[in-house]
């Protein structure tokens, strides 16, 4: 059975993410791999935030962690269990013993268990990371000079470098940070929804409308429900009544929150009408809309 979604409804706006829970090989969409000191109050923190907003489940490592000596082995299985690996190569990351492990097991992932590797060069040229030069060059004549790192491993760590020096990523370099984070979470999407469409899980008409199996849709709002278990209004979507209504009435709604679709049944658009409640609540709801720039839709109808 399919069920028919426009490109501003709920169902159809989560189904994308919704893809890889299909597949129960991942416990998590993406990794991330960063230096921290470059990166994680800035660019990697702005990509995660836009990940989770939009229901990717997404491994980033805790900050406490990065100040131990040795990586974890839950780290590294995380790598194991993540669909893809998004690695933010700025100017000290090869500087990091830390980074450059997982970097290695990226690889090794990505020839053994298939994980999609999506490189963005974060003010470095990729032709220095396939090659080492500049600041990579001075990173590795520093480990190279400590006598408790293994010879193996430095060879190992550039062979990896350069393995995704060369592959096709985005190159941040006096651009804007949010366009780039856009394009990744796009290129993840796109690539899922043509794998929906070959298994024929979802279909798209002429005019546009987006048609997906019944399976599909439940999945894509369990996605967004796991977004804020408790809380409604931390919700990208909103369309079960009772959480629409309790989000207007008490404005409860975050910056999160990008659309509401309420089927209303007669009885109850009659109550609220008798009381104006509804009118009240969509007029305090305003509030949600000027302070999210993202909010795309309000649809409201009635149903016997």
């Amino acid at each position: 059975m399919t069920t028919q979604a426009t490109s501003s409804s709920p169902s159809s706006a989560s189904s994308s993410s919704s893809s890889f829970s299909s597949c129960p090989r991942w416990k998590y969409h993406v990794f991330l791999s960063f230096c921290g000191v470059d990166t994680r109050k800035n660019f990697t923190d702005h990509l995660y935030t836009a990940l989770k907003q939009k229901g990717i489940i997404t491994f980033r490592d805790d900050e406490k962690l990065e100040r131990g000596k040795y990586i974890s082995q839950e780290l590294l299985k995380a790598i194991e269990e993540s669909k893809y690996a998004i690695i933010v190569l700025s100017t000290n990351y090869a500087s990091s013993r830390w980074c450059l492990i997982e970097l290695a097991r990226i690889l090794k992932c990505k020839k053994e268990t298939g994980v999609t590797v999506l490189p963005v060069f974060y003010h470095v040229d990729p032709s220095d990371v396939r090659n080492q030069n500049g600041i990579l060059a001075e990173a590795f004549a520093k480990l190279e000079k400590d006598t408790r790192i293994n010879t193996k491993d430095v060879q190992a760590w550039k062979a990896a470098l350069k393995d995704v020096g060369d592959i096709s990523g985005w190159h941040l370099h006096d651009r804007h940070e949010s366009i780039i984070i856009q394009k990744i979470i796009g290129r993840i999407f796109n690539y899922d929804i043509g794998v929906l469409m070959d298994k024929s899980l979802i279909t798209i008409d002429d005019h546009g409308t987006l048609w997906m199996h019944d399976l599909l849709q439940d999945m894509g709002q369990e996605i967004v429900r796991r977004e804020s278990p408790k809380e409604p209004g931390g919700r990208s979507r909103l369309w079960i009544y009772d959480d629409v209504i309790h989000v207007l009435k008490n404005n409860s709604g975050t910056e999160v929150v990008e659309g509401i679709m309420l089927n209303m049944p007669i009885q109850e658009v009659e109550h609220l009408s008798a009381e104006s409640s509804l009118e009240n609540a969509l007029q305090s709801h305003h509030t949600i809309v000027e302070r999210n720039y993202d909010f795309r839709c309000v649809k409201t109808y009635g149903s016997k």
